[in-house]
């Protein structure tokens, strides 16, 4: 039987009955990609954005102590000294209690390699934060400047790039 054989009423039919199909076969289709998109995003929502918003905590607090850090270079009063070690104390204390948020919600063991390089650098860090205290304390304001712009601007910086790659 041939398609030139049906009256054209038939023809016009089957021919919308398959334009229908596949309009009902598209939105099915639709439907389907954007049940998965629906599903990605509160993956990023529920998940990633609370890494995105610990990680910008905890850049965010770095960056209060490093202008705190500066302030103490820059102090000649030993109260206003003591008074900017506190508060570095207190953001040290923040960001370590970002770091325990964090680490919750660490769900590979790519991310938990990744957070312990990450601990790791800002241990570095730390090493040399106490350094630069240690020199700042003894009125060795130039070596402690050396210490601030370079050892620690580097392991900063190498520290903040692993931040960033948590997320």
């Amino acid at each position: 039987m041939k398609i030139s054989n049906l009256k054209i009423g038939v023809r016009l039919g089957s021919a919308f009955a398959l334009m229908v199909a596949l309009l009902v076969g598209t939105a099915v289709v639709g439907i389907e990609h954007l049940e998965s998109t629906n599903t990605k995003m509160d993956e990023i929502v529920s998940n990633r954005y609370t890494l995105i918003a610990l990680s910008n905590q905890i850049k965010s607090n770095g960056y209060k102590a490093n202008g705190i850090l500066s302030n103490l270079l820059l102090t000649t009063s030993p109260d206003k000294a003591k008074q900017y070690m506190d508060d570095y104390a207190a953001i040290r204390k923040a960001n370590a209690q970002a770091y325990a948020e964090l680490e919750k919600h660490l769900t590979s063991d790519e991310t938990r390699a990744l957070f312990k390089q990450q601990f790791d650098a800002r241990s570095a860090y730390g090493v040399s934060v106490k350094s630069f205290f240690d020199l700042v304390s003894k009125n060795q304001q130039q070596d402690a400047r050396d210490v601030y712009q370079g050892d620690m601007a580097r392991l900063q910086d190498a520290y903040y790039v692993l931040v960033d790659k948590m997320v």
